[in-house]
């Protein structure tokens, strides 16, 4: 939930970040070892969009495009990350 709820504030501000995967999210745990919070991290390949912007730039790490940025001539930025 607060993965979905990180993408949906970096949306909400017009920024995607174009790499998110598990090496760019850290967690952080509480004196009982429990996770208690997210950080998603390393925004350098993020880009600010207007809504209704489409993206064609083929960007992120190998394996972890999603579909629509590999089949499509451009798309959506923010549902990529969303």
């Amino acid at each position: 939930a607060q993965l979905v709820a990180g993408a949906r504030a970096l949306a909400d501000a017009l920024v995607v970040h174009h790499d998110i995967k598990t090496e760019n999210v850290l967690v952080e745990v509480d004196a009982a070892g429990t996770p208690s919070r997210l950080r998603i991290t390393d925004l350098g390949m993020a880009e600010t969009y207007e809504r209704g912007d489409r993206a064609s730039l083929l960007c992120g790490s190998p394996g972890f495009f999603p579909p629509e940025m590999v089949l499509a001539a451009d798309h959506d930025p923010f549902k990529i990350d969303s």
